[in-house]
């Protein structure tokens, strides 16, 4: 199944008119909130696939930040696949959780393949005897 997530209402119509039109209903949710709300809650249970394509200007601290979140939350699970469509020139937008296997130019952006981190974003502790 699919999971959609939109904060447009026009859009989410327009969503659900496509995949009608294609005959997948039934095996596509479209979620209406936004990302960053979507991403700061515990999630129900993992995807095998992240496609991160925001069609609105976003800074990247704000991408790193809703990319952690998906980890933090469970959105995720160790052998995820991200593949993130950036405008600009800075492909250095995963924040601490997410590695990036292939960064790859495309049009005025770039396209980021990524794995979710081995450490998941959490620092190394540090051993010290006492």
């Amino acid at each position: 199944t699919v999971t959609f997530v939109e904060r447009d209402q026009r859009l989410v119509e327009a969503i659900k008119t496509n995949l009608a039109a294609c005959g997948f209903e039934g095996r596509a949710t479209v979620t209406v909130q936004s990302v960053e709300c979507l991403a700061r809650s515990q999630a129900p249970g993992s995807f095998d696939l992240v496609f991160a394509d925001p069609p609105y200007p976003m800074s990247d601290d704000a991408v790193a930040a809703i990319l952690d979140d998906l980890v933090k939350h469970g959105w995720v699970h160790d052998h995820t696949l991200l593949i993130a469509h950036r405008q600009g020139d800075n492909p250095a937008v995963l924040g601490k959780s997410w590695e990036a296997s292939g960064v790859h130019g495309f049009g005025s952006g770039f396209v980021i393949l990524a794995t979710v981190a081995a450490n998941h974003g959490m620092e190394s502790a540090e051993v010290v005897d006492l």
